[in-house]
């Protein structure tokens, strides 16, 4: 390895070798300018379940949201233990770093491919500050997808050699592996892989590179289809598949030209080039350069294909979601510059065309990286509500496992006491300034937890509103059956602690419809309630 990386250092400064340096000091200068957009991120919604209550390998091996995500876990349980919950930026750097090094396996695919030093620093270039993909740039629970992207490159590159079967495949199978074990795309990178290596070797190699993940991957279902929770809704139409398909491969072409005839322009040139490389490639040449092109070809639509099973209720709109588009342009990309470079060899000026309406696109997409997610007052709030939680000694008197929060994208999966033991541990932030707005209502998101109830099992009775006392633990307040607002979503129950003197504390709001009770937690609390859209609540006593 050290004898290959000097004889390179030796060549000669050419065109090439240039344009390898140009996109390594364009990595760099991504690297610094991604970290700074993320500066201010900080833990939401999914990305909590990597930290809550991973204990063993069973925990980590349990699927998240139906996906197997093992890995994501287990970074996220090595960041924490090394660098606590103090601060996002551990977490932001790896991701960081892992889409800068899929964006250089981009490139280095698109070389292996056959495509020139300039025309692939162009291609994968607009890759690196990819302004549509975002969320798998800044969003560290992304790390999860992102790596399934990275290693399904790395087990295509590592595959791409002539002869049999060696100990790099076996690196390679291996390699595949941990992008399996990392999401819910795990599954349709392996056969992206699969054609890749089909192509390239033929079909004795390419099942020893997929059979194994294919056992793999049946073993743990077969292991945990219990809590896989897949959904038993409807299958989609195929015209919804389509749509999602036609939606998700034109949103990749508008990502990269960032304007419509600038992204009709790039998709009639990949057309006209595929169509060229298919014509004037014999087949150890389709079977040498185009292995991985081929492979995307096929990934990024069936990336849609597959998301669509799952996701076709929302509309095919979701295509364009921001970190599909991610990965569907990654899988696209060598077969992007693969084409372009075969119009370039038929007509010179077009590489020059082509090059200049991607890199005209450069600015409008580095400038969208840290727009369009969630924004830094939301992280601000979230932080500080975290600390609120985890100091206030009434965390200390509600069940361990209760929920304080109910924002998806916020706590909501954040059991109260993991948030006390980070506190007790110093794994939260502690130069937080907590308002005392935000303490008066952690009394109330401690008191009263909102979840889906069973039928109860104590008395019930109509509660009397506006009502002032306390309620014994346990006591739940649900909709009267046939109650119009809640059945519609538009009731509404406020909720005033009251302090020891007499006076008002803060008020919470809770939206009150099928399935969503309050639990109290509190005892000694006095609280003031009332239901200012109007309606009428039952009070169901604890089980005896």
């Amino acid at each position: 390895m050290t004898s290959r990386i000097q004889a390179w250092l030796r060549q000669p400064w050419d065109a090439d070798r240039i344009a390898a340096w140009v996109f390594g000091a364009y990595l760099l200068a991504a690297f610094a300018y991604c970290v700074h957009r993320g500066a201010d991120s900080w833990f939401s919604g999914d990305e909590w379940q990597f930290l809550v209550n991973k204990h063993s390998v069973g925990d980590m091996l349990r699927p998240q949201n139906g996906h197997w995500s093992t890995t994501p876990i287990v970074v996220y349980q090595f960041l924490s233990f090394v660098f606590s919950l103090q601060s996002y930026m551990p977490f932001l750097v790896v991701l960081v770093a892992m889409h800068l090094a899929l964006a250089t396996l981009i490139r280095v695919a698109l070389r292996m491919s056959g495509v020139r030093g300039w025309l692939a620093t162009v291609v994968a270039g607009s890759f690196v500050l990819f302004g549509p993909g975002e969320q798998n740039i800044l969003q560290a629970v992304q790390i999860s997808m992102v790596a399934t992207m990275l290693a399904g490159f790395g087990q295509m590159l590592l595959a791409q050699h002539d002869g049999g079967l060696s100990r790099r495949d076996v690196f390679a199978v291996a390699v595949g592996a941990v992008g399996l074990m990392s999401s819910g795309i795990g599954p349709p990178m392996a056969m992206v892989v699969g054609v890749a290596v089909l192509v390239r070797r033929g079909w004795l190699v390419a099942a020893a590179h997929t059979a194994p993940l294919a056992a793999l991957y049946v073993g743990w279902f077969l292991a945990f289809n219990d809590s896989i929770g897949f959904s038993s809704g409807p299958r989609p139409p195929g015209s919804e598949v389509a749509a999602w398909i036609s939606t998700g491969m034109r949103g990749v072409f508008v990502s990269l030209g960032q304007f419509g005839i600038s992204a009709a322009v790039l998709a009639g040139a990949f057309l006209a080039g595929m169509v060229l490389a298919a014509a004037g490639s014999s087949w150890p040449e389709i079977r040498r350069h185009a292995a991985i092109p081929i492979a995307g070809v096929i990934g990024a639509p069936l990336l849609f294909a597959v998301i669509s099973t799952t996701r076709w209720l929302i509309g095919s709109q979701a295509a364009l979601s921001s970190r599909y588009i991610s990965m569907a342009t990654a899988m696209a990309l060598p077969a992007i510059g693969y084409s372009f470079e075969h119009l370039t060899r038929r007509f010179a000026p077009s590489g020059y065309a082509l090059s200049g309406i991607l890199l005209l696109a450069f600015p409008t997409n580095i400038t969208l990286i840290g727009t369009q997610g969630l924004q830094p007052a939301f992280f601000e709030g979230q932080r500080e509500l975290a600390v609120a939680i985890g100091r206030s000694p009434l965390a200390r008197q509600v069940p361990t496992d209760s929920k304080a929060d109910r924002n998806f994208l916020g706590l909501a999966r954040v059991p109260t006491g993991f948030l006390v033991e980070a506190w007790d541990d110093s794994m939260l932030p502690g130069n937080v300034a907590v308002s005392p707005k935000t303490d008066l209502q952690v009394v109330v998101r401690l008191g009263f937890e909102q979840r889906p109830e069973p039928a109860p099992t104590g008395t019930c009775d109509l509660l009397t509103l506006p009502f002032t006392g306390t309620l014994p633990p346990g006591t739940v307040l649900r909709m009267v059956p046939g109650n119009a607002a809640a059945m519609t979503g538009a009731m509404t129950v406020a909720i005033t602690g009251i302090d020891a003197d007499g006076t008002d504390g803060e008020s919470l709001d809770y939206g009150f419809g099928g399935g969503s009770d309050l639990r109290s937690h509190l005892p000694t609390r006095r609280w003031r309630i009332t239901t200012p859209t109007g309606g009428t609540l039952l009070r169901c006593a604890p089980p005896s």
